[in-house]
């Protein structure tokens, strides 16, 4: 008997910790649109009134930002410091690649990150940094919809697991 509310009682614990687990990642998302947001703010800055060099530049950020965004550009600073790639957009691409399941970024969001890449190659800073605050438009207007969903689906997902949770109990009992 006991051992049936025991189980009873980890299936709806399991399901409901699904749910917070996915009402957690659409949270981690809109936080992390709002960081890529701000720092590119912060590199438009450093490259146009700081005249820094890009790899400077993505060190400082990646001690200005939050988790995880800050990796991104650790793994940027790291990888144009060794040498890793042969140009600034292969680095871009290879470090979103790496950190994309962390920050839980969707392929709309990817979509306005990846071509930054190529833009960074330009010569021309005026060129570079226009493309940054057009794509921190775009990542605001990302960020506002990620956090329309969250406030919609986050409640959402956590009462569908504990519901969920116990559908499961009273099929199997």
């Amino acid at each position: 008997m006991f051992l049936r509310w025991g189980g009873a009682v980890l299936i709806v614990a399991a399901a409901y910790y699904m749910g917070l687990d996915k009402a957690k990642a659409l949270q981690v998302r809109s936080s992390v649109l709002n960081q890529f947001q701000y720092s590119l703010g912060m590199l438009a800055m450093e490259i146009n009134y700081g005249l820094t060099p890009l790899p400077t530049a993505c060190k400082s950020l990646s001690n200005k930002v939050k988790a995880p965004v800050n990796s991104f550009y650790y793994s940027l600073y790291s990888k144009l410091e060794n040498g890793a790639a042969k140009s600034m957009q292969e680095v871009w691409y290879m470090s979103l690649e790496e950190k994309k399941e962390s920050m839980f970024l969707e392929k709309a969001d990817l979509d306005i990150l990846l071509p930054l890449g190529a833009v960074m190659n330009l010569e021309d800073r005026k060129g570079i940094i226009k493309h940054l605050y057009l794509a921190q438009a775009q990542l605001r207007q990302a960020f506002y919809n990620a956090e329309e969903k969250r406030q919609k689906m986050a409640r959402m997902y956590i009462y569908l697991g504990l519901l969920g949770g116990m559908l499961l109990v009273i099929i199997l009992i």
